[in-house]
């Protein structure tokens, strides 16, 4: 099997390798070409036949730190958490490659044996499993966590904007979703949300959920109870954070153990998504 991947101001087809790295890597470039041509298609500036972007333009706006992985859960899902900026101290495009970048790299983050290993955890062992496991389809999806502790009417980004990062996960990634925790929600983000939640489909408007100390619960499913206790007043206080913990939102309330091993790889991650986007366009 291989990857075809067209650019049609060039007219040129660069096939690839069928390896998982390949695949996803060459997911990464599609989608973020695609977004990239349906976000600005009409623009008056720039090429509209060149599909593709200039990949190495793009690398200060990809090591922006407002957006990155935060370890995985206990299913061992990829966990992505979105701050959001006080003002967005960027261009709309370059949101959507942050988006779309960061998204992928989760994606590509996944350890299928850990997948393999809680399904055979969950047969109890036995050995007449022993080649009968499968995947729980779940586990290859992604949990995002938005942080609205900074959100402020005067500084919001646009809701053109807004909708548009909207279709970007509606088209692309609304399989790969699991769900969308929507954390320090202020009281008057709710009246905004009405003006958003209409352009979304239900498939994904059920995964989106806003997180307050009456449902803290829910998150449960994902951060083992005792690391949630800055933020959940119900619950242990007594007991300290395990220092394998890879879970970190920087908030005033919720507080974990930053992935510093994913940040100290960024450089080298961005780095490959580019050279696989400039090999992609030439």
């Amino acid at each position: 099997m291989t990857i075809s991947i067209f650019n049609t101001s060039q007219g040129k087809i660069k096939r690839g390798s069928s390896s998982m790295h390949d695949e996803a890597m060459a997911t990464a470039t599609e989608t973020a070409a695609v977004a990239k041509c349906n976000t600005n298609a009409f623009s008056t500036t720039g090429n509209r036949d060149n599909t593709f972007i200039n990949p190495v333009h793009i690398k200060d706006i990809l090591m922006k730190t407002n957006i990155f992985r935060c370890g995985s859960d206990k299913k061992s899902r990829p966990m992505l958490y979105i701050k959001i900026q006080e003002k967005l101290n960027m261009e709309e495009d370059e949101l959507f490659l942050l988006l779309v970048y960061h998204v992928d790299m989760c994606m590509n983050s996944i350890d299928y044996s850990k997948c393999y290993e809680e399904k055979g955890k969950a047969n109890g062992g036995e050995s007449n499993t022993e080649g009968k496991t499968q995947f729980d389809e779940s586990t290859l999806q992604l949990v995002i966590i938005v942080d609205c502790q900074k959100f402020e009417l005067n500084n919001m980004i646009s809701v053109d904007c807004i909708k548009k990062i909207i279709n970007i996960f509606n088209e692309f990634y609304t399989d790969v979703l699991y769900r969308i925790y929507i954390i320090n929600v202020p009281t008057f983000f709710k009246k905004v949300w009405s003006l958003f939640n209409m352009f979304i489909d239900n498939h994904t408007l059920k995964k989106i959920i806003f997180i307050n100390k009456k449902n803290i619960n829910l998150m449960y499913d994902h951060i083992d109870a005792h690391v949630m206790k800055h933020f959940d007043k119900n619950a242990d206080k007594d007991k300290t954070i395990p220092d394998d913990s890879s879970i970190f939102f920087p908030s005033l309330s919720l507080y974990y153990k930053y992935d510093e091993m994913y940040y100290k790889k960024l450089v080298g991650y961005v780095d490959t998504w580019v050279v696989k986007m400039v090999q992609a366009n030439h």
